[in-house]
């Protein structure tokens, strides 16, 4: 019993500390876009102050 119960808590503690790290790796993505994409915008915004 103390087995099970042992061998659940582990896959618990390791599915949480995955999914712990794939948010924080998501974030991290998340933020490298929005700035991504703000640079790209303001290049757009420079052509078109060219143009």
């Amino acid at each position: 019993m103390t087995i099970l119960v042992s061998c659940i808590l582990s896959a618990v503690i390791s599915i949480v500390v995955s999914v712990a790290i794939c948010y924080v790796a998501m974030m991290i993505h998340f933020k490298n876009i929005e700035k991504a994409l703000e640079d790209m915008l303001s290049l757009t915004d420079r052509k078109k102050e060219k143009l």
